[in-house]
Order: C-alpha cells, then structure tokens, then sequence
C-alpha cells in the first residue's frame, strides 16, 4: 500500500502550497505565475538510496495554452533554500528545501514525508534568507534507466516519448517512470520489467497495464496522445 494513502493527503500539501505561495509571490513571482496555470492534484514519495526523502507534487494545467506557455518560457530547474516550517515535537522552525522544474514546486525535501501534515504546523511558514540554488539540467540518471529498459525500442520511438524529465515514483508497492505526460496530472509510464500502464490518480484503479512491453505500445501508439485518452477514462 503506498504510504500516502495511510498518512498525508493531497489537501495537507495544497495547503502548505498556498501558504508558501503568498509567502514568496513578491521575491519569486515567475512561481507565482506559473502556480495560477495548474493546480495540485496528486502527490507521491521519492526517493534517496531507497529511502523516503521527501514529496512530489503532481499538477494538472489548466488548459494546453497553459502546458504549452510553461513549457516554453518557463525553462528553470532550481533549489529553493530559507523556508522553514514550524515543527510541533521540538517547538521550533526547521528549514526545508524545495525542488522547482519550470518555476514549479515539485519536490517537497524533507525527513519522514509520510508524516509532514503531523510533525509541521502547516500554517506557520516563514522566509529566512532566501537563497536560490540554480542546477544545470544535466544527465538525469532515471533518464538513463528508463532507456536501458526501452533498449528494444528504436530512435525514432524513443523520441516520440518525454524521457528528459521522466521521473521514479511509488505506487501502491510498485515502482514507475513517466514516459509521457498527459498533461492533467496523469502519465503514461513504464516498470522495470518494460511493462506499460496509464496512470490516472482520479481513478479507484490509477494503475493500469495497457501493453506487456514497449514494442506492443508501439502497435497503437503513434506519437499523438490523443490515441492514448481511451485509456485513461478506463
């Protein structure tokens, strides 16, 4: 069972979301913006050596124009250091870290993430010394994993996939890499054994096999998405 499901829920990360968001709308309105174009629909752990090391946030755009607008002038992959949220155990703030792509908060760093909502006082956030940490988009090593298990596919293939910012997430035990983006904060995405399943979190079943491998995804799948909307509804 993913841990998410026993523990933090998707409204305790909304609103810390919006706490933060008022907090820094005037030192970094790009996030601001950007935030008014989607919304939060869906959240999962990630991890460091195969242990839980913080959350991923998963949005859905509003529209395609708005996919399309952040996708194009919103090319940013940064660290944001200086927040600190209230810890209720030891009566003091602690400082997290926040992971940003396209100047959106993806990723939550922080200690048993399963427990954020209960360990934080989510309303009582404040700014320190802001500090922004650029990072090169560089090799992303689950990059390289998700194409050792499309070795079978060719290059044309593979480029008709969004591996550039394919991302490992949990659930309910097992373990994925998104392939392609829906664009509503669901994805396509692949296991480790080459299988391919539509994940869709507004489904009682999110994860579900659509092809044994990707050789036969490619029977159907052509490039558009479009050919791939029947299956998200299933």
């Amino acid at each position: 069972m993913n841990i998410f499901n026993r523990h933090i829920k998707v409204r305790h990360i909304k609103r810390f979301e919006n706490n933060f968001l008022e907090i820094i709308k005037n030192d970094l309105p790009k996030i601001y913006e950007v935030s008014k174009l989607k919304e939060l629909v869906s959240i999962c752990t990630h991890y460091n050596n195969g242990i839980p090391s913080g959350i991923t946030l998963l949005h859905r755009y509003i529209n395609n124009d708005a996919y399309n607008t952040v996708k194009q002038n919103h090319q940013s992959h940064f660290f944001i250091y200086g927040l600190a949220v209230w810890h209720k155990k030891s009566n003091e703030f602690k400082k997290i870290r926040l992971h940003c792509s396209n100047d959106s908060v993806q990723g939550i760093d922080v200690e048993k993430p399963e427990k954020f909502h209960s360990n934080f006082d989510l309303n009582k956030i404040k700014l320190d010394t802001l500090k922004i940490e650029e990072l090169p988009i560089g090799p992303n090593p689950d990059k390289e994993i998700v194409e050792k298990i499309l070795s079978e596919l060719n290059k044309n293939q593979l480029e008709q996939l969004e591996l550039k910012y394919t991302f490992e997430f949990e659930d309910d035990g097992k373990l994925l890499y998104s392939i392609i983006d829906m664009e509503d904060g669901n994805c396509i995405a692949v296991d480790k054994n080459g299988a391919i399943y539509r994940w869709n979190h507004d489904s009682d079943n999110r994860i579900l096999e659509i092809a044994k491998n990707p050789t036969e995804f490619f029977k159907f799948y052509n490039g558009q998405k479009t050919e791939l909307k029947h299956f998200m509804n299933q």
